[in-house]
């Protein structure tokens, strides 16, 4: 097995540039504002700690309720480690997911291999960069960048919302499953389903007689 956990579908706080869900109509929908910063991983103050400007209620939940779920996936990659499961962990590049110290010493674990690429490349509308750290084989192999290669060229963008832009492309999602199917092949773990046989016809013959 493999498991996959997108950090910035699951918490939106860590982003530095956070976009709005959604757009609204031919308006775009104004940013959040940042709940954190390089000095304050886990939330900004409060408004009740600085005054004006301070986080308000609502912000101050949503950031200790992201927390929690980072607390939650930390947990979950150690058990993985412990139980030999394979494992990625995903977020936009400029998350400041990857400023936590633990998922510093969770990359630096041999055999740990990281990749960042483009989703325009891979058919996405918005230059959006995601970086992927996990125990993958060839995890590397899904780097990309926009405009970088031989013949390459930038590609045209979007502005859409951060749904949209963090959404996988098909090729993307193709190849990124292939790369979890070759890994459970190799360790033995696809077994392709035994079809259960269609029982024997019977011999054609004559109706068999009922005696009453």
């Amino acid at each position: 097995k493999v498991v996959h956990v997108n950090m910035s579908c699951q918490a939106d706080t860590l982003e530095r540039e956070r976009k709005p869900r959604r757009l609204t109509g031919k308006k775009t929908q104004g940013p959040p504002r940042p709940l954190r910063d390089e000095d304050n991983l886990l939330g900004l103050p409060s408004r009740e700690d600085v005054g004006p400007g301070g986080l308000v209620p609502h912000e101050v939940a949503k950031v200790r309720n992201d927390n929690q779920i980072i607390h939650f996936y930390h947990s979950l990659i150690q058990l993985c480690e412990e139980l030999s499961i394979g494992w990625t962990l995903e977020a936009s590049a400029t998350s400041f997911l990857w400023n936590f110290l633990w998922v510093a010493e969770v990359e630096a674990l041999r055999g740990v291999t990281r990749m960042e690429t483009d989703l325009c490349v891979w058919g996405g509308p918005a230059k959006q960069r995601i970086a992927m750290i996990g125990r993958l084989p060839e995890l590397m192999g899904l780097t990309r960048a926009c405009g970088v290669g031989e013949g390459a060229v930038p590609h045209r963008h979007r502005d859409v919302s951060r749904d949209e832009a963090m959404a996988y492309p098909r090729d993307f999602a193709e190849a990124f499953g292939q790369l979890i199917l070759k890994d459970l092949r190799n360790k033995g773990l696809l077994v392709k389903p035994v079809r259960k046989e269609d029982p024997p016809e019977e011999p054609p013959g004559d109706d068999p007689v009922v005696e009453t």
